[in-house]
């Protein structure tokens, strides 16, 4: 009897191991696959770095390529991976663990020094993890998790950063997915000023099935305040950043970014249900350049992206700018660079008569463009239609 036991066992034990060796070959092949067709994307590169595959966890090492937003040079992430073969797994879920009958569960996170930094910074041995579920279907869940943060820096700078969260329904290719990350609070301290933003959301959606529509991404924010020597300078309510990229019948396409804010108050000047809108029409993506480096970007280099832009037949670019509003912004953010320039630190008039300096020659620089047609003038904010016909 005992022996007939053990063979029930054994044979039990050899169905179950069997079971996840040929899941994880399985998954082996697909993984490949996958990253194989993540590289025909153009604007990013993944590298496999190796693939250990065991009986019930496999382990991979992958080095991602991405845009910089700094350099022309693209910035290589080191990721690791730790995937747990199905069909029986304990899936980790923000509501703890629960066994699930899937095909595989993906723990994803930083390797290298990245990881390290991080590590180090936010005093947590996981600081930013994603872990996914793949059912049998090719449908996936994956939730982010990334640790707060309370630091005091070396310069005296105090940040503080509430836990990241996030959750994303998706295929395994990323075609298609839904999806909210949620930060509630950011605060930097320095000083003599401080920055708050609060109740910062992205939401995002893509979905490829629908033959003229292609993705778009919305990040809202409750508030965000900016404070001098604890003087309120900036304060902006319910503010809505919408960018959407659609796809029209020609096959190019179409993209807006659509900036709303409800309450607004730059330095004693309040505003109130202003809109920032940028529209590029018929978009040739054959043709499309790459955005110059934020370190690179300038009056002249910003240009000539729109002209290069709008430089295929039949595309057109607007953008309309809120009168008052935009006005306030952009002559504090120059009096802000002004005073940080060696110049500005050497200037020993007061801040009310610099700021005033600055905002008539913004106002100068705001009618020269209006008289050369460069922006046209539309009630409550300034227009700039740049087509290829007119430029």
């Amino acid at each position: 009897m005992k022996k007939r036991l053990y063979l029930i066992l054994a044979s039990i034990t050899v169905m179950i191991g069997s079971g996840y060796y040929l899941s994880g070959k399985i998954i082996q092949a697909d993984y490949y696959k996958i990253v194989a067709r993540y590289n025909q994307n153009k604007n990013t590169k993944v590298s496999l770095l190796s693939y250990k595959r065991g009986i019930f966890h496999s382990q991979a090492k992958l080095e991602l390529q991405i845009p910089s937003i700094n350099s022309n040079k693209p910035q290589i992430l080191p990721l690791q991976q730790t995937i747990s073969h199905g069909p029986l797994v304990a899936v980790n879920t923000p509501n703890g663990f629960s066994l699930k009958f899937i095909a595989s569960q993906i723990e994803t996170c930083l390797d290298g020094e990245w990881q390290a930094q991080l590590v180090k910074y936010t005093g947590n041995s996981k600081p930013l993890t994603m872990n996914t579920i793949v059912d049998f279907s090719d449908q996936a869940t994956t939730w982010i998790t990334g640790a707060a943060i309370n630091k005091t820096t070396t310069d005296n700078m105090h940040i503080t950063w509430s836990a990241l969260q996030g959750e994303i329904s998706h295929d395994v290719n990323f075609a298609n997915y839904t999806g909210n990350i949620s930060l509630p609070k950011i605060s930097i301290k320095a000083d003599n000023w401080d920055l708050s933003i609060d109740e910062l959301l992205l939401k995002l959606e893509k979905s490829t099935q629908t033959a003229n529509y292609l993705n778009n991404k919305t990040l809202r924010s409750k508030s965000i305040s900016f404070n001098r020597l604890q003087n309120p300078i900036i304060q902006i309510d319910d503010i809505a950043a919408r960018l959407e990229f659609i796809k029209n019948p020609a096959q190019n396409i179409d993209i807006g970014l659509n900036i709303n804010v409800v309450d607004s108050k730059i330095l004693q000047q309040k505003f109130a249900q202003d809109n920032i809108k940028l529209q590029i029409n018929n978009l040739d993506t054959n043709n499309f350049p790459g955005l110059p480096a934020i370190n690179a970007l300038n009056i002249r280099t910003s240009l000539e992206f729109m002209q290069q832009l709008t430089n295929a037949k039949d595309t057109r670019l607007t953008i309309e700018l809120t009168k008052h509003f935009t006005e306030a912004l952009i002559s504090y953010l120059s009096y802000e660079i002004y005073k940080s320039s060696m110049l500005g630190k050497l200037d020993k008039r007061s801040d009310e008569v610099i700021m005033r300096d600055i905002a008539s020659s913004i106002n100068k620089l705001i009618v020269s463009s209006l008289n050369s047609k460069l922006f046209i003038d539309q009630g409550m904010y300034y227009a700039l239609n740049f087509d290829r016909k007119s430029s």
